[in-house]
């Protein structure tokens, strides 16, 4: 599966709950200050962190830049929020029959007595 998204902000990162990764965008960019991320570049020259356009500025960093236990779990986390496209829901039909079949067998199994009072809620 191709990873949609490729480059993250330091407050994408910080938001996102990842283990062994900082949580503070302070903390991000003291670690891709310490590990030399806007130094580093890919093949063919490209370099792997570029200035963030407009407002606000700062770095976005590309997803090499981060460890591979971080990279395993932002695809994860991406997995989750978009799931598999591939996948389609059952038809309602097939979910409402599934239904009945599902309360008449409660019925059966647990039988409510009834108590007795007319219009009672």
């Amino acid at each position: 599966m191709r990873r949609r998204k490729q480059w993250y902000t330091a407050n994408e990162l910080a938001a996102l709950p990842l283990e062994n990764f900082p949580h503070t965008v302070r903390g991000v960019n003291r670690r891709a200050k310490f590990e030399g991320w806007r130094l580093k570049k890919a093949a063919k020259n490209k370099p792997l962190s570029k200035r963030k356009r407009g407002r606000g500025g700062g770095w976005v960093y590309h997803v090499q830049l981060f460890p591979m236990n971080v990279q395993k779990q932002l695809a994860a986390i991406e997995e989750a929020a978009h799931g598999d496209n591939t996948k389609r829901r059952p038809p309602r039909r097939f979910l409402r029959r599934l239904s009945d079949a599902v309360l008449k067998l409660l019925r059966r199994l647990l039988p409510i007595k009834p108590t007795g009072r007319k219009g009672a809620r």
